[in-house]
């Protein structure tokens, strides 16, 4: 009477679901040396896999923590004289394109700058960048503290401010307002970035990039490296070709010192080209090692499952349907893979602290989003999703064999001769 009145509620599946997990664990703590060699493989596999996906994360998809990381791309200058590609540009064809291009909604430019900070002790060489006012906001960034550059600090005589970096103003800034020295001219400090902002890499101080009429009118000497965020809607590929045409008309308009170049677009989340090959390379080897731990473990159950036909002959004797039969097996199966998810996630976290810890601090520095690896809620449901693919594909081939036996030829006829075997002893 309870269990009809458990069926018409639906709750007959809840208790169904109590006793395969309570069998399993009795069924699974009988077979130590099974259970224990299951669980480590799937572990080993979750947790290489768990590193790999950190690291395509971060430095794949998410090298910058920049909003519409998409739509930024890096510009350069290319000169089809000498072959040259992505180099620097002139201020003058800056400003060109900056004023005539109909496809970026924001256009800056940076200088870097190899500055020496003195006044606080020993004088020690600092990575700085000379940036025009809307650098941070073509970035989508704002200052953690304080503030950005205003237009009026952009002017000559006007630019003695500069924004520091989260860790620059850790170790050297007491406070907002404070002064520090660059290559012997003071600058006000009004702003600190957070502690995600990297751009250009590895630099620790921005100060404005303050151009004369003339230094703004040249075009001999190449030496801003510019970024730009497309509009809305825009594509790369419309946004190169109107580039292209811009280019030319410049081409046109001053042969004298624009023959030959044109211009070439980038994502700035494209930057790690290189580095994103050997990513995706060891990730493709980690799942490799997953999926051979599955097939190893699919082997153990389906060799499980043969030596156990009178135990599933039994219950089909008694009632079980095959899709009970198949449940239970899927039951068992992913119950050792969420173990394994568990000891992996472990592994994963461990390795992921013994690989940030041997990095040396110089590549940590110049690979973009290297120094944000780490477990983050996506990452813990990948690898809730890897386990429970990993034991849905485990459990496949018992199933199989399951699916494969005529009830009465199959299940019923290994419990006959299992019985037989009982009566000859």
């Amino acid at each position: 009477y309870k269990e009809r009145c458990r069926e018409a509620r639906g709750l007959a599946w809840f208790d169904e679901l109590r006793g395969n997990l309570r069998y399993t664990v009795r069924s699974l703590r009988a077979s130590p040396g099974y259970t224990l060699a299951a669980v480590l493989s799937l572990a080993i596999g979750i947790g290489a896999n768990l590193c790999s996906f950190v690291s395509v994360n971060s430095i794949v998809l998410h090298p910058f923590p920049y909003p519409h990381l998409d739509r930024i791309m890096m510009l350069g200058e290319t000169n089809a004289r000498v072959g040259t590609a992505g180099s620097p540009v002139a201020p003058a064809n800056f400003f060109d394109w900056k004023e005539n291009n109909r496809s970026f909604e924001a256009l800056s430019a940076n200088r870097p700058w190899d500055a020496l900070l003195t006044g606080g002790g020993e004088p020690e060489r600092v990575r700085a960048a000379r940036v025009t006012g809307d650098f941070f906001g073509t970035l989508g960034m704002a200052a953690a503290h304080g503030r950005g550059f205003a237009e009026r600090e952009c002017q000559p005589g006007s630019d003695g401010v500069v924004v520091v970096s989260h860790a620059f103003q850790k170790s050297h800034v007491a406070a907002l307002a404070d002064k520090i020295s660059l290559d012997g001219r003071v600058y006000t400090v009004i702003g600190a970035m957070p502690e995600e902002f990297d751009f250009p890499l590895a630099t620790e101080l921005w100060v404005p990039q303050a151009f004369s009429p003339e230094g703004k009118a040249r075009r001999d000497i190449a030496d801003l490296w510019v970024i730009g965020r497309l509009k809305p809607g825009v594509s790369v590929e419309r946004g190169r070709v109107e580039m292209a045409a811009l280019s030319a008309t410049l081409e046109k308009r001053y042969p004298r010192t624009n023959e030959g170049r044109g211009v070439s677009l980038q994502p700035l989340g494209k930057i790690n080209d290189i580095t994103d090959r050997f990513v995706l390379i060891t990730s493709c080897a980690a799942g490799f090692v997953l999926l051979l731990a599955c097939a190893n473990i699919g082997s153990l159950q389906l060799a499980r499952f043969t030596a156990r036909q009178k135990e599933m002959g039994l219950r089909a004797a008694l009632g079980a349907s095959r899709f009970r039969l198949v449940r239970q097996l899927l039951t068992e199966s992913l119950v050792i893979s969420a173990a394994g998810g568990l000891v992996g996630l472990c592994l994963g976290s461990w390795e992921l602290s013994v690989l940030k810890a041997t990095i040396p601090a110089e590549i940590l520095r110049w690979v973009a989003g290297l120094k944000h690896l780490q477990m983050d809620p996506g990452v813990l449901a990948f690898g809730f999703g890897v386990s429970l693919a990993a034991g849905a594909g485990c459990c496949l081939p018992s199933i199989y064999q399951l699916l494969r036996q005529r009830r009465g030829d199959g299940l019923n006829e290994a419990l006959k001769e299992a019985g037989n075997s009982q009566s000859d002893r």
